[in-house]
């Protein structure tokens, strides 16, 4: 206390002067403060924010990239398959189940052509082929020996044929990029993103090449369902977002804006700078820019955002300026009564100022300081009455921090087991099985050890729904999920695999004990009596074991798949080993 006076009384100062003095240097430095968080904390949570948002939406966007890549690639594989003898039915069923297709086709070496197109996918379609709202099917074919025609017929959603007519032809699918790409190559292969002739929408195509032939069947992928989820993350009156490849010639194949976007490519910026956000201009306007290079659909694959400067930044300016305003105003009205208590509550307050050190050091052992004015006692006490309250609220918080960490590591682990659950069956997705068989292969691959997985599928499920309607087909799905799981071992991973089929991973099993096992479940569902379904039900089962030949994922789920395929070939109902 005595250098605090020293240091306010050293020079012979009115103690109204003092008091002032020391009042304005409170304000000046809060002022100071305000101000820098203004000028330099509310532009760096701007960017923060911009940050933060993007990696959502970025991390959002690659997880249903590479979901709908994996689905696209196997949906082309089994139409390669089974789609030339299953026709108009398969390729409708493809085309349901799948609400980002656009249509689905073979074109032929001869220069035939047979398409089913959804016309739900979008307004345009039934503007461009003349249909009407009942219309729902559009199947287009092209005779190769009759090029120069094209039938056209339209269906409604139970397939009764509304209207067929026949017109001029100008389309050659043995001239498309994707015909020549999938005669090149084996494997299914993709276009770069492009414009479609009858829709305002970007898509890409996959296609293969059926085996010994020069027919390749293909289906269309809409990509505008991306470009409507960054709404979950961004505002968008303020942000514009972009997908495009980097290379020679730069066309979004998602943009919010294009005027926005050729503008920012003409500034001709090193992409690879703006990894993190920055500011730049555009014609004059600020942008919080961040160019993100991503693992997408393409090689040298960029998310560019841009959000517009002034809008970002404005809510954290606004509650500055209302936090400056409101000292401002607090102060001049604490000045008079400064000025008017300054000679009676000088010296208690220096005391004050000592006990509030205590509190800023979290010592909360204040002294109550003694006055004869009875509005300072009041102060005094209020303020140990403070300190105690101050102390106990802290407890209080650190104990609630204690609880709710606790309750969000609670739901943490909630939320991550139904990540990797499956809904219908409550047992293990997709996914959990995908992670699980990724561990195995190099688990396998490091020590020697070996692995069998069993791909089930219910025989004839489709009739189950047809039948009986889609909640028994739920409850044969349920019971049957339920069954595999009581007649596995504990250290064996049951998941479903999608729609009626379902997977089993078993470790340190070879093929001989896996058989043995996958014939027991067989046996166990065919002789199950089903609560809401009266018939027996049936599977078939695909046997695959690890060994050297295997290099990935694909290899050993292939190789059940082709077991699978064989089983339900050799009359269903049996259990078959690759």
């Amino acid at each position: 206390m005595a250098e605090i006076k020293k240091k306010i009384f050293k020079k012979k100062y009115s103690l109204q002067i003092t008091i002032l003095t020391l009042f304005a240097s409170i304000a000046a430095i809060f002022l100071a403060i305000v101000g820098s968080q203004l000028f330099y904390v509310d532009r760096k949570l701007s960017l923060e924010t911009i940050n933060m948002k993007t990696s959502n939406i970025v991390q959002s966007i690659q997880n249903s990239i590479k979901e709908s890549e994996s689905t696209h690639l196997q949906t082309v594989s089994l139409m390669n398959k089974i789609a030339p003898d299953r026709g108009m039915d398969f390729y409708i069923d493809i085309l349901k189940t799948q609400k980002a297709l656009y249509a689905a086709y073979t074109g032929y070496g001869d220069g035939s052509f047979y398409e089913i197109i959804n016309l739900d996918i979008d307004e345009e379609l039934r503007k461009n082929y003349n249909a009407s709202n009942e219309d729902r099917w559009l199947l287009i074919i092209i005779d190769g020996s009759h090029i120069e025609k094209r039938e056209l017929f339209l269906y409604d959603k139970e397939l009764n044929l509304r209207s067929q007519r026949v017109e001029d032809n100008s389309y050659d699918a043995t001239s498309r990029p994707w015909y020549k790409m999938a005669l090149k190559d084996e494997k299914v292969i993709k276009t770069l993103p492009y414009k479609f002739s009858h829709i305002d929408a970007y898509g890409v195509t996959y296609s293969q090449k059926l085996k010994d032939s020069n027919n390749v069947v293909s289906i269309d992928v809409l990509l505008k369902d991306f470009k409507n989820l960054y709404k979950d993350y961004l505002d968008a009156d303020g942000m514009e977002m972009y997908m495009f490849q980097n290379g020679k010639e730069i066309k979004p194949y998602i943009a919010t804006n294009q005027d926005i976007f050729q503008r920012f490519i003409e500034l001709n910026l090193d992409l690879n700078e703006l990894n993190e956000p920055k500011i730049i201009e555009i014609g004059g306007e600020k942008f919080i820019t961040q160019a993100i290079l991503i693992d997408g659909y393409f090689e040298n694959e960029y998310m560019l955002f841009l959000a517009n400067y002034e809008k970002t930044i404005n809510p954290y300016n606004q509650k500055t300026y209302k936090l400056i305003l409101s000292f401002i105003l607090t102060s001049l009205l604490m000045a008079p009564l400064v000025l008017y208590f300054s000679k009676i509550v000088v010296r208690p307050i220096f005391r004050l100022a000592i006990e509030s050190e205590k509190i800023k050091n979290r010592e909360y052992d204040v002294v109550e300081v003694k006055s004869f004015i009875k509005e300072v006692s009041i102060l005094s006490s209020v303020f140990s009455a403070m300190s105690e309250s101050v102390k106990n609220h802290q407890e209080y918080l650190e104990e609630t921090v204690k609880k709710r960490t606790k309750e969000l590591n609670l739901k943490n682990e909630e939320l991550y087991k139904n990540s990797i659950t499956d809904k219908l069956t409550n047992i293990y997705n997709r996914a959990k099985l995908d992670l699980a068989l990724s561990e195995e292969i190099d688990r396998s691959k490091r020590y020697g050890s070996i692995f069998s997985i069993i791909l089930i599928d219910v025989d004839f499920f489709k009739k189950v729904n047809d039948n009986y309607g889609h909640q028994v087909g739920d409850d044969v799905l349920k019971q049957s999920a339920k069954v595999l799981l009581e007649n596995i071992r504990q250290t064996d991973l049951l998941g479903r695999w999608g729609g009626e089929e379902f997977l089993i991973i078993c470790t340190q099993t070879d093929k001989e004990s896996v058989l043995v096992l996958a014939e027991k479940l067989r046996k166990t569902i065919k002789s199950h009596k089903y609560p809401t379904y009266p018939k027996e039900v049936t599977i078939s089962l695909g046997v695959a074991t690890y060994s050297e030949k295997i290099k990935s994922i694909d290899d050993i789920l292939l190789s059940a798949d082709r077991a699978l395929y064989d089983a339900k070939n050799q009359g269903r109902d049996r259990v078959v080993a690759s």
